[in-house]
């Protein structure tokens, strides 16, 4: 039985349409629910993944402090076992240090222990005594071995007359290449020791020239002069850089500081004065001698040692501004001084005393008298960090000594007959001739005049 009935019909309609937009909202419903499952899953799991990250950061950091801890705990405790080593300990770890040193050179063997070639052994001996013994202040070339008594006893002497006033002071470049000579008449020449030719420096002033220095470059010459003047030259062009001003009496000494622009100059005034050649400026002035100071010299070190005719040599601890104070064996003023290495320092006198000295020791290591028969002692000349020291004085001859090296005591090992004044003594880097500057007169007066003596540049070429 149907009922037609409109109403009826009418709720069916209306209903499916509910149903329809019910069963929608639940599809959505349900869609939305569903998204929002997924985006929690997938913040979570990416959560989980920045914190499997942060874990995998920190425990890296972890270990990189345990490291770090480790090896500050490692070099502590290595720094308490060298406090708490022996030196015989100390020895056979220096020892095991080089040893593995030369096995990464490939110079020995690590299985069998064997040198493969001694030609290299040596040359790798030698590297490493250049590099390391320099800074110690304890390298010694055996220069003064080679040159013997048959090398002096008829060597060749060529002499370049100065026909104008005595040379009082001469100075040599590294090479032996160039000399430069200076005089009372103020004339300074560059000489050519190949070729035995001289060229002169364009200088207006007639000022006696006391002293003479040349730069490790070889481009900057320093001369002092009885005017008071420090004057700096360059040695390509031969002119005037300029003069330094500031010494009261004249400038008896120079020094360069080596492989420096570095200048130290000493003055009868009794004062060191430092300067700076590059910007051509002063620096500063060291007060300490009591009476005039004759000589000046430095080395790589900013210790300069100065000597005076108050008895004493000083040593400048510049960076320190304090200086040490060596006296009680010359009876006269010390009229040169030369360092031979860091800590040997060579004195002569006017009292003819030759004297050798240890910057660590108040006291001198000798003192050889008379060095060359009563005769003061008037120029020093050493080759830094070697075993040769030559002497010069008017006895008629320049000295040749030999430091021993288990005493640092000095022995003669022959002398060269030369006439005169030997006012600068210098020597070629292959040690085959030795360079003199010969005056009838001493470079800082007149007491004496020698006037049979040839005066001038001395070339002796050793056999």
């Amino acid at each position: 039985m149907s009922i037609n009935d409109p109403f009826l019909v009418f709720n069916k309609a209306k209903r499916s349409k509910f149903d329809r937009k019910t069963n929608y909202k639940k599809r959505r419903y349900n869609n939305t629910k569903r998204n929002d499952e997924e985006i929690i899953s997938s913040s979570s799991n990416s959560s989980s993944q920045e914190e499997d990250l942060m874990s995998t950061v920190n425990k890296s950091h972890q270990k990189k402090q345990i490291k770090k801890q480790k090896a500050i705990e490692q070099e502590a405790e290595e720094e308490e076992e060298k406090i708490k080593e022996t030196p015989q300990q100390k020895r056979l770890r220096i020892s095991k240090d080089i040893l593995k040193s030369v096995i990464s050179q490939g110079l020995i063997d690590e299985s069998t222990q064997t040198f493969f070639d001694e030609d290299q052994i040596k040359l790798y001996d030698q590297k490493l005594r250049d590099k390391l013994i320099p800074k110690k202040g304890f390298r010694m070339d055996r220069i003064a071995e080679k040159i013997s008594e048959s090398n002096l006893k008829s060597p060749k002497i060529t002499i370049k007359r100065n026909r104008s006033l005595p040379f009082t002071c001469m100075v040599m470049d590294k090479k032996g290449n160039f000399a430069y000579t200076a005089s009372k008449n103020g004339l300074i020449y560059k000489w050519d020791l190949k070729t035995l030719t001289k060229e002169k420096f364009a200088n207006n002033q007639k000022n006696t020239i006391l002293c003479i220095a040349l730069s490790s470059s070889g481009t900057h010459l320093a001369t002092g002069c009885s005017s008071n003047l420090v004057t700096i030259w360059n040695t390509q062009t031969l002119k005037c850089i300029g003069a330094l001003k500031g010494h009261r009496k004249p400038v008896s000494g120079v020094s360069f500081r080596t492989k420096s622009l570095e200048l130290f100059s000493c003055s009868f005034d009794g004062t060191i004065k430092i300067w700076n050649v590059e910007e051509m400026g002063f620096m500063e002035t060291l007060f300490g001698h009591e009476d005039n100071c004759m000589a000046i010299d430095c080395l790589s070190a900013e210790r300069p040692v100065s000597s005076g005719s108050d008895k004493t040599f000083r040593m400048w601890k510049i960076a320190s501004e304090s200086h040490l104070i060596f006296d009680g064996v010359h009876e006269k003023a010390i009229e040169c001084i030369k360092y031979l290495n860091d800590s040997i320092i060579i004195a002569g006198g006017q009292d003819g005393n030759l004297s050798v000295w240890n910057t660590n020791k108040k006291k001198p290591i000798q003192v050889i008298e008379d060095a060359h028969d009563g005769k003061w002692i008037c120029s020093i000349m050493t080759v830094p960090f070697s075993d040769l020291v030559m002497t010069g004085s008017f006895d008629g001859f320049i000295r040749i000594w030999q430091i021993q090296r288990r005493n640092d005591h000095l022995l003669e090992i022959g002398k060269i007959p030369i006439p005169g004044f030997i006012n600068s003594l210098s020597i070629t880097s292959d040690h085959k001739r030795i360079i003199a500057c010969v005056a009838r007169e001493h470079r800082l007066g007149r007491w004496y005049n020698l006037s049979k003596v040839k005066g001038g540049l001395y070339i002796i070429e050793l056999k």
